[in-house]
């Protein structure tokens, strides 16, 4: 039996509450391919909205099922959870939604949290604890930090937005890093955190690898671009963005951080490099490079970060401090 045949069965055949748990589990439009999901959404909204309408109805403001912040919020919850499939609220025949109205009025708690949501909910504790580390950075740390700052807080269009730091393994990368990510959320901006190594985007505060938060496809070529619509929560969350964060660029293939240019640049409908948002790479090209099989040395060469025609406009800017000989020289 095909999957749209069996959709047909199963909706017909099962139970209602095994229906609506399975929609809220993305079930059917990840693994069914419904010839209808319009006509699922329709049918089950007013199901799937009762909860949410109870969570935002206040002694001042009782929400109904015609109010269109509820459906946008009942739309938010599923488009939230076929992100981690890799997949679109816009990929399906599925009606327009605002998305920009799902981050309004949202209480956090017990709630799946848009993008958005995600990246202005961070423990104050933690940074705080970070924001502090600005106080310790060395002199060419602090000038890295201070020429950031003064880019996101003049916000002028003319200066460069782009940005190289440089160091050997122990100069303090990740330590300045978290410095500003955690500084500059500090005040209430969002700072989109990547790595092009699992394991270092886990030392980044919030960090994800390049390919999660961006939605960059697996084969790339130089025309390639990310798997993210305007029209999506994760564009609403690009067009909001402050900064981003790109730790170990030298490891990525040229083609991803051109494609996700080129993504930013149609989300902000600004044809500026990255949209003209602030962007920071990090990292040292004498470690390991972007990973080709069977390619050879010049293959691998020519896939890398400085070959790329956006390198030229990048400020390079170099950490020469040791701080790890530095602390075990003094402990």
């Amino acid at each position: 039996m095909q999957p749209v045949q069996s959709m047909l069965v199963l909706e017909n055949t099962m139970h209602r509450d095994f229906i609506l748990e399975a929609m809220n589990s993305i079930f059917f439009l990840v693994h069914c391919s419904p010839l209808n999901p319009r006509g699922l959404f329709t049918k089950y909204f007013e199901a799937m909205s009762e909860d949410l309408i109870h969570k935002y109805s206040t002694s001042t403001r009782t929400y109904t099922i015609n109010d269109d912040k509820i459906m946008t919020y009942v739309a938010a919850d599923i488009a939230n959870s076929l992100l981690d499939h890799s997949k679109e609220w816009t990929d399906y025949d599925l009606p327009n939604v605002n998305f920009a109205l799902a981050v309004e009025d949202r209480n956090n708690n017990n709630t799946n949290m848009s993008p958005i949501e995600e990246e202005s909910n961070y423990d104050p504790e933690l940074i705080n604890k970070l924001a502090s580390y600005v106080y310790k950075l060395n002199a060419d740390q602090k000038a890295v930090y201070d020429r950031i700052k003064s880019v996101i807080e003049n916000d002028e269009t003319q200066q460069n937005t782009m940005f190289f730091v440089d160091g050997p393994g122990g100069h303090g990368k990740t330590f300045l890093l978290n410095a500003i990510i955690a500084s500059f959320r500090k005040e209430h901006k969002i700072v989109l955190a990547v790595s092009s190594s699992g394991i270092s985007s886990l030392l980044l505060c919030g960090g994800r690898t390049t390919y999660s938060r961006f939605k960059i496809p697996l084969d790339l070529t130089s025309t390639s671009t990310c798997n993210i619509t305007k029209e999506s929560l994760l564009g609403e969350l690009i067009r909001q963005t402050d900064l981003i964060i790109w730790d170990e660029a030298p490891m990525s293939n040229r083609f991803a951080v051109e494609a996700v240019n080129r993504t930013i640049q149609d989300i902000c409908d600004n044809s500026d490099s990255f949209g003209g948002k602030c962007i920071i790479f990090s990292g040292d090209f004498r470690q390991t490079l972007p990973i080709l099989p069977n390619a050879n040395e010049s293959e691998i060469i020519d896939l890398c970060l400085n070959h790329s025609t956006l390198w030229n406009g990048i400020t390079h800017m170099h950490l020469s401090q040791n701080m790890r000989l530095d602390h075990e020289s003094r402990s």
